[in-house]
């Protein structure tokens, strides 16, 4: 036998293995698979118009395999809203009630579709015409084109509105030279954002070396108040010292146990020297050798005093009445003096500026300079 001979016979062979069976039962598919997405329910419309596409590429038309083949597709949460229809179907066209249902329960009404094209829309980092496209799928035959029209260059860019509202083109010509322009608008946007970052950092590198040359000089500004801090100090040690010796007369606190005189009161002892007779004589010529410093507003004269604690103000100089207060201060002879609060006074004495000091308010006959306003001055100068 040749070899075309066997070849003849074995497809003749495989003919009669492919003839259908001689009882007449043939092959039937009863099951045919179709992919339904998951439910979308923020457009319930356009998902429906999908998923009926599957069934007619499936070739489904029963409604009772398009009831269960939706009802595999709805989640948990979905099917809550129709959970009746599932524990009782419809006997007549399961699908098309269900189908009714989903779209009465999520689809959006026209009132918050009129509200959504009239205010809520915007063109944010999209396409216009992506935009467009969301416009006119809400409005659904709500609006004429012309009014569709100028919702949507209200919410495009002013360069780009201006250039289309002189066209007279459709509205997807329209959309598509909007898609232009916006690119370009975005090409330019970059080059602007570059070159702002070439000049903040530019403006930051300033802002550094600002920063630098502030912090030395908050350093310089430190060591000086350091310092004066150290002299304020000092100044305090030498307040105290006066203190500690304020009940020794002038000659005790100036010569000590050397000294030939004593005026009252001094509490120097075992020196050998009385008080002095003329311990009246002494004070006034002490006093006559005294420092006077003179206002030159008020013209009033004060007495300097560095062995007075704080500086006083006679009350008998004011033209208001004034308080007595708890407090005493204590004169050089131990006798009291009554106090009647404070006052800021502003003093010109011919420096360079003017200063300003708190002065107790006395009984006393003459303004006295203390101690205190000089340790002032010394440490502000």
């Amino acid at each position: 036998m040749s070899e075309k001979e066997d070849k003849s016979e074995n497809a003749d062979g495989d003919s009669e293995n492919l003839k259908p069976p001689q009882d007449g039962n043939f092959f039937s598919c009863s099951r045919v698979a179709v992919r339904v997405p998951a439910f979308w329910a923020n457009n319930v419309k356009l998902y429906f118009a999908q998923i009926e596409a599957n069934f007619r590429i499936a070739g489904i038309v029963s409604e009772q395999t398009k009831f269960d083949t939706l009802v595999a597709a709805l989640d948990p949460q979905t099917l809550t809203h129709v959970s009746d229809l599932l524990y009782t179907p419809p006997i007549d066209n399961p699908y098309t009630a269900l189908k009714n249902r989903l779209l009465s329960e999520f689809e959006v009404s026209q009132n918050k579709k009129v509200r959504a094209l009239l205010e809520d829309l915007d063109l944010g980092d999209r396409k216009p015409s992506s935009l467009l496209r969301q416009m006119q799928e809400l409005s659904e035959g709500l609006v004429d084109d012309a009014f569709l029209k100028n919702l949507w260059l209200n919410r495009l860019p002013v360069n780009i509105r201006t250039i289309l509202s002189i066209s007279s083109e459709s509205l997807s010509e329209f959309a598509e030279m909007a898609d232009r322009m916006h690119e370009y608008n975005l090409g330019e946007v970059a080059a602007v954002k570059a070159s702002k970052l070439e000049y903040c950092t530019s403006e930051l590198r300033e802002m550094k070396l600002q920063i630098s040359e502030l912090s030395k000089q908050v350093e310089t500004l430190n060591a000086r108040f350091a310092s004066l801090n150290a002299k304020k100090r000092y100044t305090r040690s030498r307040s105290k010292s006066r203190e500690r010796n304020k009940r020794l007369c002038f000659y005790h606190y100036k010569f000590g146990d050397r000294a030939h005189k004593c005026i009252k009161p001094c509490s120097f002892q075992n020196n050998g020297v009385k008080p002095s007779e003329i311990s009246v004589a002494s004070e006034t010529l002490v006093y006559g050798r005294r420092l006077y410093v003179q206002d030159m507003i008020t013209k009033t004269q004060f007495l300097v005093d560095t062995g007075s604690d704080v500086s006083c103000y006679p009350k008998s100089y004011l033209n208001e009445v004034v308080k007595l207060q708890g407090t005493t201060l204590f004169a050089a002879n131990s006798s009291h003096i009554k106090i009647f609060g404070s006052k800021l006074l502003s003093l010109d004495l011919g420096l360079q500026r003017k200063l300003q000091w708190p002065f107790v308010i006395a009984d006393i006959t003459k303004p006295i300079i203390g101690a205190d306003f000089f340790a002032e001055i010394w440490f502000v100068s």
